[in-house]
């Protein structure tokens, strides 16, 4: 990979001053806000990495955020508490309905199932249409969690494997590898559709899953990618015009 020097983000200390809620400690950022109500998701309580003004105004502007201000300034009542509450139960099972691979229609007997657990889920967002919308949102939070580990890491690897749709179309599945403070870890990052197997189509779609889906320049993916995994097809590891050799040639 060809290395070159790129500017290094780092906290300004302006923030603190646009964003009264904002916490800098042990080089990461925090919302003290959402942390007063013992909220345990969501990149400002864990601490971002992400220095970009983007990134705080994207959080200040989020529903989690403006629910934990309104419960501080006690602008919330205790019946939009209890819909929250509610929201927190379905979306744990749109995630499982995700996770496992099950149709969305599912998300109407697991309500049911909750019910007869002696959970409250309320009477609304029971659909297999809400269940995408849930999904897609966890998928948002998941895309931008990933974002913010690759950003703040300093190496990261590609790992790839093909398949085919129902409709017999080549596609790709990219994964993400990456070491944090010694933890190895593998995250998906997209599937791709790529129309026919030849390497150069195989290296553009990783390429534009990296920008695409993780906002990154081809400065940044090229700076820090160092490895790439795969099956041993000659289109992925031919030493001429393989897939790991036209990314190195990059």
């Amino acid at each position: 990979m060809n290395a070159s020097c790129e500017r290094v983000r780092q906290f300004n200390d302006q923030w603190l001053i646009e964003f009264p809620w904002l916490c800098f400690e042990n080089d990461k950022m925090f919302c003290t806000v959402c942390m007063s109500q013992d909220s345990t998701s969501g990149q400002f309580v864990k601490g971002s990495t992400s220095f970009h003004k983007n990134s705080l105004t994207k959080h200040a502007e989020s529903v989690q955020h403006k629910l934990c201000t309104d419960v501080l300034s006690g602008h919330t009542s205790t019946a939009e508490l209890a819909q929250v509450s509610q929201l927190a139960l379905l979306f744990r099972n749109a995630h499982a309905i995700a996770k496992a691979g099950h149709p969305f229609s599912d998300m109407q007997w697991m309500c049911v199932l909750d019910e007869k657990k002696g959970l409250d889920v309320g009477m609304s967002y029971r659909t297999d249409k809400k269940c995408s919308e849930f999904i897609q949102c966890i998928a948002e939070e998941q895309q931008a969690s990933l974002q913010a580990s690759v950003q703040s890491g300093n190496f990261f690897s590609v790992m790839v494997d093909g398949t085919k749709d129902s409709s017999v179309t080549e596609a790709e599945i990219i994964y993400i590898r990456q070491a944090l403070k010694g933890v190895v870890t593998v995250n998906f990052l997209a599937y791709v559709n790529i129309g026919r197997g030849i390497a150069q189509n195989i290296s553009n779609a990783i390429i534009q899953a990296l920008e695409n889906n993780l906002h990154l320049t081809k400065q940044t993916i090229f700076t820090k990618l160092v490895g790439f995994g795969s099956d041993g097809a000659s289109v992925m590891t031919g030493c001429k015009s393989g897939v790991g050799t036209l990314l190195k040639k990059e």
